[in-house]
């Protein structure tokens, strides 16, 4: 009877279905444009909450804790914040998507809706981790702010663009992926750092029963 050798590693490639680490970073592995707009216009309403429910609860505060200060004093403080809005807005767009990116593993709200994530668009090999470190999400928040600054021009960049990445992707080195592909992506890695084979002579059993007998 021949040798018949199981090769862990073969069977783990076969069930990834052939897929590299490599392949899952190849530009083409991109949640599609419609999923990054949905998510990114979800992550724009969440914003704009947020937003609302600051400036309503800086109103209240001036208006319940600082009953001291004369009437016309208060509506300038609270006058004064509707002054600095474009300010307000860019603050509360960075704590947002670097704490989503940094400390939500690149899931937002955007996200949770699409099912999509974002992760770097380094070598699998050369870091252990796939999500944004803390330098990435406030580039990624920094490209979305030059999004914002160019009247929403920067958006338009993924349309001529082959590999369909946008400027905030460019800015971090990040991208945007479907949930499904990353499991798909994490079992390549771990498929990598598997046992390189396990093999087992079914001969050399038979033989040790045989001399046993």
């Amino acid at each position: 009877m021949d040798t018949n050798t199981i090769n862990l590693v073969d069977y783990l490639k076969d069930k990834a279905g052939n897929k590299s680490v490599q392949a899952f970073h190849a530009d083409n592995q991109i949640a599609s444009l419609k999923k990054r707009f949905t998510s990114f216009a979800v992550d724009i309403y969440a914003i704009t909450f947020i937003k609302i429910l600051v400036n309503s609860s800086y109103s209240s505060f001036v208006k319940l804790f600082l009953i001291q200060l004369p009437k016309q004093t208060k509506d300038g403080l609270i006058n004064g914040l509707t002054k600095i809005d474009p300010i307000t807005s860019i603050v509360i767009l960075y704590g947002y998507f670097v704490i989503c990116f940094y400390l939500g593993e690149g899931k937002t709200f955007g996200g949770m809706y699409t099912k999509t994530r974002l992760i770097n668009r380094a070598d699998s090999n050369a870091r252990k981790n796939i999500y944004p470190n803390l330098l990435e999400a406030f580039k990624r928040a920094s490209g979305y702010v030059a999004c914002y600054l160019t009247f929403g021009l920067g958006f338009l960049v993924p349309f001529f663009r082959k590999d369909r990445l946008g400027l905030a992707d460019l800015f971090s080195a990040t991208k945007t992926m479907d949930d499904a592909d990353i499991y798909d992506l994490i079992f390549a890695r771990n498929q990598t750092a598997a046992p390189a084979v396990v093999s087992y002579d079914w001969n050399s059993e038979a033989d040790e029963v045989k001399k046993a007998a």
